[in-house]
């Protein structure tokens, strides 16, 4: 989604989880990724109770939707989330988690598979294993 002249250099793709992450990300992409050589995407991890509107909110931004089944089997230059999930592993691409608000570091047992560790910074989360 290219604005000017310059050719598209870099491919970004946000997934969002539910608005608080879309909206955060909003934030993020607004301060450091306002560039037309990035070409920007969006997709749904639909793991959340609250992901029901964000197919509507995407389309009001005017943002791109790329369904979760294709952005699986497209390599990006870089996945960014404000969530953690086992699925961003399916994902192809350096991928960056940011916190999505206040809250975040709480520890919650059974996404961290009983660590002591917060959300979203568990060892399970922050690595996959190989596939052989």
């Amino acid at each position: 989604m290219s604005r000017g002249t310059w050719p598209v250099d870099r491919q970004l793709l946000v997934v969002v989880r539910n608005p608080t992450s879309l909206f955060r990300l909003f934030d993020l992409l607004h301060g450091m990724f306002a560039n037309d050589r990035v070409s920007t995407k969006f997709t749904i991890d639909s793991g959340s109770r609250y992901s029901r509107d964000l197919h509507k909110w995407l389309e009001i931004k005017g943002c791109f939707e790329v369904p979760w089944q294709d952005a699986t089997k497209t390599r990006f230059d870089a996945v960014i989330a404000a969530h953690p999930s086992e699925r961003l592993g399916e994902l192809q691409g350096p991928l960056f988690t940011i916190p999505h608000g206040v809250g975040y570091p709480r520890l919650v047992p059974e996404t961290t598979a009983g660590e002591n560790s917060p959300t979203g910074v568990a060892r399970r989360r922050l690595t996959k294993k190989k596939k052989e």
